[in-house]
């Protein structure tokens, strides 16, 4: 973790892995303990994960006080056409995605 102070603003990088129980309900939530109040995210994706024919993309669903939702699609490369991105199954193990959170705030 690393922690910048400037301009009276914190900027936050944590890098976390999935979670081994997705909760297709609320997202990935993402606490942010150094901030208060985040004014700006984005994401970086460190380490992909594929599995089962799938791609994962990691999306900013929300961001409220210093928890940065995430929500994780899914889109299986193998299936016919037409194929649609869908949001990855609950109780679904994404422990082998690893994400780093840069956020700014106070």
């Amino acid at each position: 973790m690393t922690l910048i102070r400037t301009l009276n603003k914190k900027i936050k990088f944590k890098t976390v892995t999935g979670p081994t129980s997705y909760d297709a309900t609320n997202g990935w939530k993402v606490y942010i303990d150094e901030i208060q109040l985040i004014e700006h995210a984005s994401i970086a994706v460190d380490k992909p994960f594929r599995e089962n024919n799938y791609v994962y993309v990691v999306d900013i669903a929300e961001v409220s006080g210093n928890v940065v939702t995430l929500r994780v699609y899914r889109i299986d490369v193998t299936a016919g056409s037409p194929s649609a991105w869908a949001e990855v199954p609950a109780a679904t193990n994404i422990s082998a995605l690893r994400v780093t959170v840069i956020a700014i705030g106070h």
